[in-house]
């Protein structure tokens, strides 16, 4: 059975989906769709026998298509995403899925009626390094969580989303997956330095029972940056996802005070484990296509997208509130 797929935006992330979902057999790209003729030549030139139109209703009412991709700007997720569902397509949304947890619970309950795949491509959760760590907590290996801190910048400014949006997103996710619970607070302090209306910098507190996490994200670095430490009773994890080959270490965690002002850590011993290279997108798109073949419950499912934008949800209005500590 091959499955029929348009994937509506050939803009930044578009083109990442479309080649990996061609190395599937039994996957069949009906559509590229873009609004953008000079995206659409891109693809043309790439990808001479498939079509590329400029009207995602033509794809959308195809009876012929099984799946949308949606890949546009996020302001248009939940427009094409709630025409895509009303004709019977399974979804995939880029993340995030809708700017608000409202919209996305809306979608959630039209695809559950009618029985369809709504998946939103939270792509890390599909590295193999973040898989590695899920199964260094779950068979605790590192002991109790205590803290996780992540810092993740760019200098690629975007304007149909804010930082929280587009890059800590990713912590937030990964954070989710990782420990299976919703904190029970947060505080989030933005900054917008060149539109007043975005925030272009955030530093967000997340606090659960007995750990807590932090995130600091921005789009003025001029440099990238992707690196999350996880500190456990036993054992820290240190992941460094620019690192082209060593991205996780462990390090132990056996303390002692030193003197009344210092701590020595001991790291004598760094464990390194072995990673493979696949790409991370390539399992996201197996999963999504495996989940409409097979119906089973996909790692980045729409209940899981729900607490993700749950989460959205209160860091935006703890911004409104200048850094007012939201519970959930």
């Amino acid at each position: 059975m091959s499955i029929n797929v348009a994937i509506l935006g050939y803009g930044y992330w578009g083109p990442n989906l479309v080649r990996n979902f061609k190395k599937f057999s039994d996957c069949n790209i009906s559509y590229i769709v873009d609004k953008d003729i000079n995206k659409l030549n891109e693809a043309k030139k790439l990808y001479p026998n498939l079509k590329c139109i400029s009207n995602p209703l033509t794809a959308i009412k195809d009876k012929n298509v099984d799946a949308i991709v949606v890949a546009l700007p996020v302001s248009q997720h939940y427009k094409y995403a709630k025409l895509a569902l009303q004709n019977n397509k399974h979804l995939l949304i880029e993340k995030p899925a809708t700017n608000s947890y409202k919209k996305l619970k809306e979608l959630s309950n039209i695809a559950k009626k009618r029985k369809l795949q709504l998946m939103v491509d939270y792509t890390f959760l599909y590295t193999d390094a973040v898989q590695k760590i899920k199964k260094f907590i779950s068979t605790n290996f590192i002991g109790n969580i205590l803290f996780i801190n992540s810092q993740r910048y760019n200098n690629i400014y975007r304007k149909d989303v804010n930082i929280i949006g587009d890059l800590a997103v990713h912590d937030i996710s990964i954070y989710q997956y990782l420990l299976q619970k919703m904190p029970n607070s947060l505080m989030v302090n933005g900054f917008a330095s060149i539109n007043k209306k975005i925030k272009d910098t955030v530093y967000i507190n997340l606090k659960y029972n007995k750990s807590f996490t932090t995130i600091s994200s921005s789009w003025l670095f001029p440099f990238k940056s992707k690196k999350m430490i996880i500190c456990g009773s036993k054992k820290t994890i240190v992941y460094d996802d620019i690192e082209p080959v060593n991205k996780i270490k462990i390090y132990n965690s056996t303390y002692s005070i030193l003197n009344k002002s210092a701590i020595d850590c001991n790291k004598e011993k760094v464990f390194i484990p072995r990673l493979n290279n696949k790409e991370a997108l390539y399992y996201m798109c197996e999963d999504f296509l495996s989940s409409v073949k097979k119906k089973h419950i996909s790692i980045s499912n729409v209940d899981f997208a729900l607490k993700i934008n749950k989460i959205l949800d209160a860091c935006n209005k703890s911004i409104t509130y200048k850094g007012k500590g939201v519970k959930l």
